[in-house]
């Protein structure tokens, strides 16, 4: 079966590394901006719990070379997707009401008219659902992106739920942990914590010794406690630990952490010192063991480019996050 999943952009050798970890049938067609299209035999269910995906498609029909403004793009596939659509062969899923969205390089399109009408008919006729914008829980994407290659998908992945402010999506936390090289002996911390989405997607790769989420604002850490309490997992709750504290003024012994992973204040959305960088990495040479891994997510880019004292930077990708450019920095305390 074809899928295509998207996911952060500027990660894409990473992830299709995981995926090739992760699924061991999988053979990689073709690697885009932000996504990878493949093949495996795995059911769908694996592909849905991949979480370092945003999203996952079936693709049903593939487009090349086509030209033309966005409306004539879209046009012009559904004129050959109507032409072809006995070559359209569903997976069994469970669909009720499904909606059709039509996209040019990551813009939606506005659709309608005769042709549109006879796409929708076809797959009605195919599916024997319903079309309904508004009550539909099935997605039909036409979309056309930037590499000049067009797809007829099927979306097999849950609309994310609405993200607090200031929320890490749980993707890019899940990202961020896997560049840490998760061991089962791993004592972690997340030194700025917020709504936890680091430390939580942390707790549910392989093993650990122990999880630190810590964090100075009282608020986030009592949210935090009260979603942990709903986890019915013995093993969690004896060895996750959230604390108020501030980062610059904890309670860990030398050499204590094998790992740590944050998304540290950038000072966009609240003041922060001009040398909190350099007190981070100061505190972070303390506490982490020697051989330690560090993993930080920042868009202040700039400041990851100073020699830190006995840190040296691993690995480095430029990505794009809710519109901001930022990076995410791998190091390896020498």
């Amino acid at each position: 079966m074809h899928y295509l999943s998207t996911f952060v952009s500027g990660c894409e050798q990473e992830v299709v590394n995981f995926l090739r970890q992760d699924v061991r049938d999988v053979k990689i067609i073709k690697i885009m901006d932000g996504a990878v299209l493949y093949n495996t035999d795995k059911d769908i269910t694996t592909i849905q719990n991949i979480r370092y995906f945003n999203n996952s498609f079936i693709v049903l029909k593939t487009f090349r070379n086509i030209s033309g403004g966005n409306r004539i793009i879209i046009n012009n596939m559904i004129s050959e997707l109507v032409n072809d659509f006995s070559n359209i062969k569903l997976p069994k899923c469970n669909i009720k009401i499904f909606k059709l969205f039509t996209s040019v390089e990551n813009k939606l399109i506005s659709h309608g008219g005769k042709l549109t009408s006879q796409l929708i008919d076809k797959i009605k006729t195919l599916t024997k659902k319903q079309y309904d914008n508004l009550r539909a829980d099935t997605e039909f994407w036409l979309i056309y992106r930037s590499e000049q290659i067009g797809f007829f998908m099927l979306r097999i992945t849950e609309n994310k739920k609405k993200l607090m402010r200031g929320e890490l999506r749980p993707e890019i936390a899940n990202i961020l942990c896997r560049l840490s090289n998760p061991k089962e002996d791993d004592v972690f911390c997340d030194p700025f914590c917020g709504s936890g989405s680091i430390p939580l997607e942390r707790s549910k790769m392989c093993g650990y010794r122990g999880i630190f989420a810590l964090d100075n604002d009282a608020d986030v850490i009592s949210s935090l406690k009260e979603k942990t309490k709903k986890i019915k997992n013995s093993k969690f709750q004896k060895s996750f630990f959230i604390k108020k504290q501030d980062f610059f003024h904890n309670s860990f012994d030398d050499n204590f952490l094998d790992v740590v992973v944050s998304d540290p204040p950038w000072g966009y959305f609240q003041k922060i010192d001009n040398n909190f960088y350099d007190l981070l990495f100061a505190e972070l040479a303390r506490i982490l063991k020697p051989g330690g891994r560090l993993v930080l997510l920042t868009a202040l880019k700039d400041k990851m480019q100073n020699n830190f004292q006995n840190f040296k930077l691993h690995k480095h990708y430029d990505i794009l996050l809710s519109g901001q450019k930022a990076g995410i920095f791998v190091f390896k305390k020498i």
